[in-house]
């Protein structure tokens, strides 16, 4: 009687296992889990990339991840039936079109926004590391935000942002292209005083240049026009590189730039002007000084303010027979060499006969005040004193002569060396034909051709 009893307990425990081992059997046959999709009772079904499929509890659910708008993210799951994978797929796409519009809406991170993330990331791995409990990133946003409002909300000053633009230009240009920029800062500051960068408009740059005259009140040159424009468009791009106002508040995006070109012919000596301006400065007791300046225009084009800062040192260095421009002295900071011509070196030998200091570390125009802008004032006096007694020297008239001069005896792409530019603005701005027989004549003009000595 016992036996019966358990040989059925038996066959009733085995019946139940064979029947959950069918059971399975059948589900198996009516599910089968594929790459990026399911196959039920053998119709292949899609998944989308968002749905995926965990066990649980020993049961293969569909999983979706849901974003709420407090930051968390709740998880949904699933059955794995034709109507359990088309609710997931929704979900997902759902989610998939929330996101598209989140970036559309606020933009792409930038550089140092990812940057941030990692800086934080990072912060929180360290904490995690020390076993301390990291701030959240929702307090660390709050409290970053109540800086940078700080720092950039109250927008500096046009006078503050100027002299950070003119130490930052300094630091990479040198004293001798801020002397320029600073003199024309000086006008803009004291105009806009009580004007924050933030509130420029184009009109506001336009009414500024309309109040810039020329010399005892005449019409400004375009050139003038052109170095204030040019300053105020830098500045602006300078603020607006270093965040201090954001790109599309520069109010001289849309503006031109001031055109500065001529029709007129730039102006050139003749050999008789140039022999009547060289013995005249000779035999001035008050200019004699000057005479290398005047020299080195007119034999050299040499710029005016590259003279200014040109010391006696610079002829023949080293024994060479040339002139060495450093970077220091010239315009466009590229060092440069000009040969010496025999009628510059009978000048050379004429200015040792007068006592000039040569190849002293003197600079080549003197003045009581040793600074550059000291040295430029005084070729000015010069050049004015030189057309009250009737010479002729027309504006940049020195250089002029020279570039016609270098032109036409050495050719465009020598001559552009020697002037420190390119052939296409040699051509544009400096270069006038020149009769080989006048360039000729002009180089023939020593001191002894004048009866100097």
């Amino acid at each position: 009687m016992i036996q019966d009893i358990s040989m059925a307990a038996s066959a009733e425990a085995s019946g139940r296992a064979s029947a959950r081992r069918n059971n399975k059997s059948t589900d198996t046959a009516k599910i089968r889990l594929l790459d990026g999709a399911v196959k039920i009772d053998g119709k292949l079904y899609s998944l989308h990339p968002g749905v995926q499929i965990w066990k649980r509890r020993g049961v293969d659910k569909l999983i979706v991840r849901v974003f709420l708008a407090n930051g968390t993210t709740q998880t949904k799951s699933y059955p794995i039936t034709p109507d359990g994978v088309s609710k997931a797929n929704e979900q997902a796409k759902l989610n998939a079109k929330e996101i598209t519009s989140y970036g559309a809406e606020f933009g792409a991170l930038s550089v140092m926004e990812r940057q941030a993330i990692e800086f934080y990331r990072q912060y929180e791995k360290e904490c995690i590391g020390m076993g301390i409990q990291p701030c959240g990133v929702l307090n660390v946003l709050l409290k970053g935000i109540e800086w940078a409002k700080a720092a950039t909300c109250g927008a500096p000053l046009f006078p503050k942002v100027m002299e950070e633009y003119l130490k930052y230009v300094e630091s990479h240009s040198g004293e001798k292209h801020i002397i320029r920029q600073r003199g024309l800062a000086k006008h803009m500051c004291a105009y806009w005083k009580k004007k924050r960068i933030n509130d420029f408009q184009e009109s506001d740059v336009k009414a500024y240049l309309k109040t810039i005259k020329g010399r005892k009140g005449a019409k400004p040159a375009s050139w003038t026009l052109a170095a204030n424009f040019n300053l105020i468009r830098a500045l602006f791009a300078y603020a607006a590189r270093h965040r201090i106002i954001k790109s599309d508040m520069n109010p001289t995006l849309a503006m031109d730039c001031i055109d500065t070109g001529t029709t007129a012919e730039p102006e050139v000596m003749t050999c008789e002007e140039v022999k009547r301006m060289l013995v005249w400065c000779a035999q001035s007791e008050s200019w004699q000084n000057m005479l290398p300046v005047l020299v080195l225009g007119v034999f050299c084009g040499v710029r005016n303010a590259e003279r200014c800062r040109m010391r006696w040192s610079d002829f023949r260095p080293g024994g060479r027979d040339e002139i060495y421009l450093s970077r220091v002295i010239t315009k466009t900071n590229n060092a440069r060499v000009i040969p010496i011509s025999p009628a510059m070196s009978a000048w050379l030998d004429y200015f040792a006969e007068l006592g000039f200091p040569i190849s002293s570390d003197e600079f080549i125009v003197k003045t009581d005040v040793d600074t550059e802008k000291c040295r430029e004032d005084r070729q000015g006096a010069f050049i004015r004193s030189a057309r009250k007694a009737g010479i002729t020297i027309p504006k940049n008239g020195l250089r002029h002569t020279a570039a016609s001069n270098l032109s036409v005896t050495l050719g465009k792409s020598a001559a552009a060396d020697i002037l420190g530019h390119s052939e296409r603005m040699l051509i544009r701005h400096y270069r006038r034909a020149m009769t080989a027989d006048d360039a000729k004549e002009l180089l023939s003009i020593t001191p002894q051709s004048l009866g100097l000595c």
